[in-house]
């Protein structure tokens, strides 16, 4: 079977390199065990690194706080009940402003389960994304 870049049946390059997939490893530690850091300080850490990746990896176009900000302000200006034109703009709702939707819908439940009550119940010395 063919597919794009990699070897061909002789084993040699067929022009495109492929990425060596430990380039883009990146490890951060944060010492969570520390005597002044608490579980809210720990459940906000997480977050904020979920967060902080998403932006980073480019899995989203601005910082997740100003996305939720703008989703937000767009769907109050859509439901607004003194615009005329409500129908229509809520039949123009796109397929992209779905998604983003969507994807904050999924990430702020995300964000939720790394609530403070999770670092308070167990003791986690350990936090670790996997991407891919």
């Amino acid at each position: 079977a063919r597919y794009g870049g990699g070897m061909s049946s002789s084993g040699r390059s067929r022009g495109r390199k492929r990425k060596n997939p430990a380039a883009n490893d990146a490890t951060i530690r944060v010492a969570l065990s520390a005597p002044r850091i608490t579980a809210s300080i720990c459940s906000r850490i997480a977050r904020d690194l979920v967060k902080f990746i998403l932006y980073m990896r480019q899995q989203i176009p601005c910082p997740y706080d100003e996305l939720k900000a703008e989703m937000e302000e767009k769907h109050q200006s859509s439901t607004d009940p003194s615009d005329s034109s409500n129908r229509r703009k809520k039949k123009i709702l796109s397929s992209k402003a779905r998604r983003m939707k969507s994807l904050i819908e999924e990430t702020d439940s995300l964000l939720e389960s790394l609530d403070v009550s999770l670092f308070q119940n167990f003791r986690i010395s350990e936090v670790l994304f996997l991407l891919g």
